[in-house]
């Protein structure tokens, strides 16, 4: 009797540890429960970045998890485009409508630096045969103003340049939006031009200084008037240009700028 007791308790305790035990699961629970606790082993080894993930990289760098009608899957993490690039300050990778990449640059203050940096950077990526520089600017120096020109003229040969204006381009803003080989401007876009300006304080003058001066000044002014005229297919002409800045500001909206003064081609 005793002996028939401990069998049955040991019969017992095999069917209470059994019901303790992991369950069989079906192929689909499998699926979940691997995906729910980690990578799955399947999609670990078919992985296209299998052998090439790095020590301080993780499956979960690429993919994510996400769950639809109970069922856990894995997908592609998104990204931000071109988020591995690392462009030159003031500088941005852009998909066009084309869905081609191109290099756009905010043009804010005059720096020929930051402008040779990003035409340099982009010409090392066959993939990129456009230039977009939106000028929104206020001015400055005119002689920065020349080298920036000069540096973007370099690369005429190997992008297309596109200048746009959605808001201002005053003084040395108006010359350097005036260097694309397509030029597009809001309709309630800002530009002007004017006469070139000189400032001292407090240091004798004489006359023979002012007309030396006047001559100089006059020299740049011509060159600044030339340029433009070249620019604008002679709508504004220098002589033009001399009647319109004299002692005053010429100023034009994107509309005039398209239609009167040949200083845009076109809309945004």
């Amino acid at each position: 009797m005793k002996k028939l007791t401990v069998l049955a308790m040991a019969v017992f305790m095999l069917f209470t540890f059994s019901a303790f035990a992991e369950p069989h699961n079906t192929p689909e629970a499998e699926e979940d429960t691997a995906s729910v606790t980690g990578i799955p082993e399947r999609v670990e080894k078919g992985c296209p970045t299998a052998g090439f993930l790095s020590d301080n990289m993780k499956c979960t760098d690429c993919h994510v998890l996400s769950r639809e009608g109970g069922k856990y899957s894995w997908g592609i993490r998104e990204v931000e485009p071109f988020a591995d690039k690392n462009p030159p300050y003031g500088w941005e990778w852009k998909v066009g409508k084309d869905g081609k990449p191109y290099g756009f640059h905010q043009f804010s203050s005059i720096s020929p630096n930051v402008v040779k940096a990003g035409l340099e950077y982009f010409d090392r990526h066959p993939e990129v045969d456009r230039i977009v520089i939106n000028v929104f600017s206020p001015g400055g120096s005119v002689f920065f103003c020349w080298k920036a020109i000069k540096e973007v003229q370099k690369f005429y040969n190997r992008f297309h340049i596109v200048t746009t204006c959605d808001s201002a381009a005053f003084s040395a803003g108006l010359l350097f939006f005036l260097v694309g080989e397509e030029r597009l401007v809001s309709e309630y876009a800002s530009l002007m031009a004017h006469e070139i300006k000189g400032f001292s304080y407090m240091e004798e003058k004489y006359p023979s200084m002012l007309e030396e001066e006047a001559k100089l000044f006059r020299k740049w002014q011509t060159k600044i008037n030339q340029w433009i005229e070249d620019r604008t297919n002679k709508k504004l002409t220098v002589e033009g240009l001399e009647e319109l800045t004299a002692h005053i500001e010429l100023w034009m909206d994107g509309v005039e700028a398209v239609e009167d003064y040949g200083v845009a081609h076109g809309y945004m």
